[in-house]
C-alpha cells in the first residue's frame, strides 16, 4: 500500500435537501403511472451504443484480463438493469471519445465531466459524482504558487475540460500539453516532465494509491468554484433518453444500490467521500429533478393532446373551406394523372362540368380520351398535354375562340402528389374575354391620348407659322386698300391661311388643347340647328328625324364642341347613306334619326370637376342611320386619328377621332352598334353637370389707366410673329418694344415695369415661360393689363393664367382685327377711368378641361 497522501480529502459541494428521497421516489412512481406515457421511442432504438473510456481510473477502465470495471461502469450496469435498457459499449481513449461523440458514433457517454463548452453539443444528466478540483505538482519541482505556471508546462486532460476555464479565469499562460487521461497527466507530473495538472481530488487520490505516484502533491488548497461534475451525457435535444437516465438514478438511490456502488470504490480512500446523510441529500435533489421532469412530461402530454384535437378541428374547417373554394372558384379546374393507357381524370370542379357534360362525382378515374369534351376544351387541352415539357414546367397559353367570341386562358401545372411512377397535373381554364376587352379599350385610349399629344404639338407649330401669315396679309390689305388686283390675290392667301387655321383648330380640339367656354345648352336646339345647316347641302332623298325632346335638362358645356360632335356624327351618317344610295337599292329609304333619353346618374362617374363632383343625370344621345354599316375588321379603328376608309383627298380621318376626344374630355363615353348592310348607331353618354361647376374666378382687378398712346412690351421668341405683332401695335398708335427671351425680359422689367401700360407674352419661350414671367411681374406690384398669346393651353396652364390675373388670352392664329380688339379691350379709356376685367381669360369663362 502506498503512503497516505499528504492532502485532505474533502466531501463534494452540497446540492441541498429538496425532499425526502423515499417520498420523492413514491411521487415519481405515482405520476408515471398516472401519465401512462410509454417510452416507445427509446425502446424502438434497441441496443444503445455507449462510449466508455479505457484510461479513466477509477471510473471507467479495462482490467488486464479484459473486463469492464470502474465506478461509472458499475453504475451504468445497474442503470441498464433497473430501466430495462440495453447497452453496447465501445471502448476509446478519453480524447478519442470526445471526438467520436460529437461525430454521432455514440448514443451516450457513461462518464463525461460537465462544462460550458461541452453544453453546446451535449445534454447532461444530474451529476452522480461532484468533486472539488485541485492543482497537483511535483514534490521536487519549483512551483510554489499558481503564477509560477506562466511559461511552464501544464498537462491538459481532454478538450473543453474545466481546466481550460480555470486557466483562463486566473489569467495563467502556461504551455499546454495535451494528455488523453488523468492518469497520463499525473504520470507526467510524477516524472517531472510537466509542472502541474488540474483534476479532481478523488481522482488523484485513487490514481496515487494505484500507481504509487510518490512525487505528486497538492498545491495549496482545492480550488473553490471549479467542481468537476461526472454525468451521463446524451446528444443535445435527446430529452427522452435523458429523462430515463435521471429516473434510473433516482430508483438506484431509493433501493440503496447507489450507496453500495460508491462504498465499493471510494470508502477506503481516507474515509468516505460522502456521509450517508450527504448521499441522501444529493440523491434527493436528483429525485426532485426527476419528479419535475415527470410532471412536465405529463402536462406536456395533455397539452399536446389538446393541441392535436384543436388542429384536427382546424384542419377539418380548412378542408371544408378548400372544398368550397374548389367548387365555387370562377375557373374550371381539372386534375389528371398519367397512366399506361393515357391520362386519367381524377377530379373536376363544378365550373368544369359544362365542358365534360358529366357531374364531378361520376368522372373520377375515367380516361380523358374516352370522354366527350366540348371542342373549345378538347383541342387546346390535348395540344397542351402533347407539348408539356418533361420537367413539368408550368405551361400557360391563351386561346381565342372566334365562333364563341370568347378568350380562354389555359394553365397546366404539375402536382407533386401523384403515385410512384406517375405524373399528376392540374388544368385551370379561365374565361378572360371581358378582361381582354378592357385591356384593349385601355390600350386604345392610351394610344389615342398619345397621338393627341403629338397632334397638339404639331398644330401648335402650325399656329406659329400661320399667325404672321394672317397678320401680314391683313396689314398689306389695309395699307394697299386701293389696289384691287392685289387685294384679290391676297384674298386667296388669306382664305387658304384661314382654312389651315381651322384645320389646326380641329387638330387642337382632337388633342384637347383649345380654350373652351362652357355654358348651358339645349340638346334639342343644337341638334335642330345642325339639321338646318346640313339639310340644304345633302341629298334630298335622305329623311331627317329629330326625336330629341325639348323637356330634357340642359347640358353645361362648350356649345361649339357639342355642335362639332353632332356635326361629325351626322356627316359620317350622310357619307354611309350616300355610299349605299350609289348602288340604287330597291325598297330602301335612307334615314338619319337622332334621339335622346335622360338616364339617372351612376356612382363612380368620372368628373372633370374633381372626384367629389357627381353628375345630376346622363343624356344618352343616339345618332342612327340605316346605311352600309361598319365592317367588324374596321370597327375597332374608327376612332383612331387619321384613319379613314374614304379615297385619298376625300377625308382627313379626324372626324370620329375628334368626337371621341370631345366626348371623353367632359367625362362622357361613346359606343358603336353596327350591323352589315343594316346601319350604324352611335350612342353618346353626356353628363348633365350643374351650371355652378365652373372654374372659380379671382376677384375682379382694377387695372391702371394710361394715355391713348401706350408703351407696349411684347415678349415673343418667334421673330416672324413678334415683328408683325409689334408692327400692328405701332400702327394702332402705340409704342411697341420686343424681347425674344423670357429671362432677359424679366431682368428688364424688374426696374422698368412702370414704363409700360400693356404687356403681351407668349407662353412657350426660352429662359422663362410666359406664365412664370406673369407671376413675377404681378409679384413686384405691376397692375398693367396682360395679354397671353397661345394656341395650346392645358388645364393647369389655364389655372395658372387665372392666378396671374391675365386680362386676355389671344388664341393663335389670330387676325389683325382680333389683335386690335384685344388691345382695345385690355387698355383703359383715355379719360382715366378704370376697366374691370376679370382675370383668367379676359372675360372668357374657362370651360371643361381634362
Amino acid at each position: 500500500m502506498p503512503p497516505p497522501p499528504d492532502f485532505p480529502i474533502r466531501p463534494g459541494k452540497r446540492l441541498g435537501v429538496f425532499v425526502l428521497g423515499a417520498l420523492v421516489c413514491l411521487s415519481v412512481e405515482l405520476v408515471s403511472a398516472a401519465a401512462a406515457v410509454p417510452n416507445r421511442s427509446v425502446a424502438d432504438r434497441g441496443v444503445l451504443t455507449v462510449g466508455v473510456t479505457t484510461d479513466s481510473y477509477p471510473y471507467g477502465f479495462v482490467t488486464p484480463d479484459g473486463k469492464w470495471s470502474g465506478y461509472s461502469s458499475d453504475l451504468m450496469d445497474a442503470l441498464g438493469r433497473t430501466m430495462k435498457l440495453k447497452f453496447r459499449r465501445e471502448v476509446a481513449r478519453s480524447s478519442e471519445l470526445h471526438r467520436r461523440f460529437k461525430a454521432g458514433d455514440y448514443d451516450l457517454l457513461q462518464a463525461y465531466s460537465q462544462s460550458e463548452d461541452r453544453e453546446s453539443f451535449a445534454d447532461f444528466s444530474v451529476p452522480y459524482l461532484t468533486l472539488q478540483g485541485a492543482v497537483f505538482v511535483s514534490r521536487n519541482g519549483q512551483i510554489r504558487s499558481l503564477e509560477d505556471f506562466n511559461g511552464r508546462k501544464f498537462a491538459n486532460v481532454g478538450a473543453g475540460a474545466i481546466s481550460e476555464r480555470f486557466l483562463r479565469d486566473r489569467h495563467l499562460t502556461p504551455v499546454l500539453i495535451a494528455v488523453s487521461s488523468a492518469e497520463e497527466g499525473l504520470r507526467l507530473v510524477n516524472l517531472g516532465q510537466v509542472d502541474g495538472v488540474f483534476m479532481a481530488q478523488l481522482t488523484a487520490a485513487s490514481l496515487i494509491e494505484r500507481h504509487d505516484f510518490s512525487n505528486v502533491k497538492l498545491l495549496g488548497e482545492p480550488i473553490p468554484g471549479y467542481d468537476i461534475r461526472h454525468c451521463f451525457a446524451v446528444h443535445e435535444g435527446d430529452a427522452e433518453l435523458l429523462a430515463r437516465i435521471n429516473e434510473g438514478l433516482a430508483i438506484l438511490n431509493r433501493t440503496g444500490e447507489f450507496q453500495q456502488i460508491y462504498d465499493r470504490w471510494f470508502s477506503r480512500i481516507n474515509g468516505p467521500l460522502f456521509t450517508r446523510e450527504q448521499v441522501i441529500s444529493y440523491v434527493a435533489a436528483t429525485l426532485a429533478i426527476a419528479l419535475v421532469a415527470a410532471l412536465w412530461g405529463f402536462a406536456r402530454q395533455r397539452a399536446l393532446r389538446k393541441r392535436l384535437v384543436g388542429q384536427a378541428a382546424e384542419l377539418a374547417g380548412k378542408e371544408a373551406l378548400l372544398a368550397a373554394l374548389y367548387d365555387n372558384i370562377p375557373m374550371a379546374i381539372c386534375v389528371i394523372e398519367s397512366s399506361s393507357d393515357g391520362w386519367l381524370v381524377m377530379a373536376i370542379n363544378r365550373q368544369a362540368e359544362p365542358y365534360f357534360g358529366l357531374p364531378p362525382s361520376s368522372i373520377s378515374g375515367q380516361l380523358l380520351d374516352t370522354l366527350t369534351l366540348k371542342p373549345e376544351w378538347a383541342v387546346p387541352l390535348r395540344d397542351l398535354l402533347r407539348r408539356w415539357p418533361a420537367d413539368g414546367t408550368m405551361l400557360r397559353e391563351e386561346r381565342k375562340l372566334t365562333k364563341q367570341g370568347k378568350v380562354l386562358m389555359f394553365t397546366l401545372v404539375s402536382l407533386p402528389t401523384g403515385a410512384p411512377g406517375r405524373t399528376r397535373a392540374c388544368v385551370i381554364v379561365e374565361d378572360v374575354s371581358e378582361r381582354r376587352q378592357l385591356d384593349e379599350e385601355v390600350a386604345q385610349g392610351r394610344k389615342l391620348r398619345a397621338v393627341g399629344e403629338l397632334v397638339g404639338g404639331i398644330a401648335h407649330e402650325f399656329n406659329n407659322l400661320l399667325t404672321p401669315v394672317i397678320l401680314k396679309v391683313d396689314q398689306i390689305q389695309l395699307e394697299r386698300a386701293g389696289d384691287t388686283l392685289l387685294r384679290s390675290e391676297l384674298n386667296v392667301i388669306s382664305s387658304a391661311a384661314r382654312h389651315a387655321a381651322e384645320l389646326t383648330r380641329r387638330l387642337l380640339t382632337f388633342g384637347r388643347k383649345t380654350i373652351s367656354a362652357s355654358e348651358p345648352a339645349s340638346l334639342h336646339t343644337v341638334v335642330n340647328s345642325v339639321f338646318i345647316l346640313l339639310r340644304q347641302t345633302m341629298d334630298r332623298r335622305i329623311q331627317w328625324v329629330n326625336d330629341v325632346s325639348t323637356e330634357l335638362p340642359p347640358l353645361f358645356l362648350n356649345v361649339t364642341d357639342l355642335n362639332q360632335v353632332i356635326l361629325n356624327l351626322l356627316i359620317n351618317a350622310r357619307d354611309t347613306l350616300a355610299e349605299k344610295l350609289a348602288g340604287n337599292p330597291e325598297g330602301w329609304s335612307p334615314r338619319i334619326q337622332v334621339e335622346a333619353a335622360n338616364l339617372p346618374s351612376a356612382s363612380g362617374s368620372r368628373s372633370p370637376f374633381g372626384p367629389r363632383a357627381v353628375p345630376r343625370s346622363w343624356l344618352k344621345l343616339t345618332v342612327r342611320d340605316n346605311g352600309m354599316g361598319i365592317p367588324a375588321e374596321v370597327r375597332d379603328r374608327i376612332f383612331e386619328p387619321f384613319f379613314t376608309t374614304k379615297e385619298v383627298g376625300k377625308g382627313t380621318g379626324l372626324g370620329l377621332a375628334t368626337v371621341w376626344h370631345l366626348v371623353t374630355s367632359i367625362g362622357g363615353t361613346i359606343e358603336t352598334e353596327s350591323s352589315a348592310d343594316l346601319g350604324t348607331a352611335f350612342h353618346v353618354m353626356l353628363p348633365v353637370w350643374p351650371a355652378t361647376l365652373t372654374h372659380e374666378k379671382s376677384p375682379i382687378a382694377a387695372l391702371g389707366t394710361g394715355p391713348s398712346a401706350t408703351r407696349v412690351l411684347v415678349v415673343e421668341d418667334e421673330d416672324s410673329i413678334g415683328i408683325v405683332v409689334c408692327a400692328v401695335v405701332n400702327r394702332a398708335g402705340h409704342a411697341a418694344e420686343r424681347f425674344g427671351d423670357g429671362a432677359v425680359a424679366w431682368r428688364h422689367l424688374e426696374s422698368h415695369w412702370q414704363d409700360y401700360g400693356l404687356l403681351i407674352f407668349d407662353i412657350n419661350m426660352p429662359g422663362l415661360t410666359g406664365i412664370e414671367l406673369a407671376r413675377r411681374v404681378r409679384g413686384i406690384g405691376c397692375t398693367a393689363p396682360l395679354i397671353i398669346m397661345s394656341g395650346r393651353l392645358s388645364s393647369a396652364e389655364l389655372d395658372s393664367i387665372s392666378e396671374a390675373r391675365v386680362s386676355r388670352v389671344l388664341p393663335k392664329p389670330f387676325t389683325m382685327d382680333e389683335l386690335l380688339s384685344a388691345l382695345r379691350d385690355s387698355l383703359p379709356p383715355a379719360q382715366g377711368g378704370s376697366t374691370d376685367v376679370p382675370p383668367g381669360t379676359g372675360g372668357l369663362r374657362t370651360g371643361i378641361q381634362s
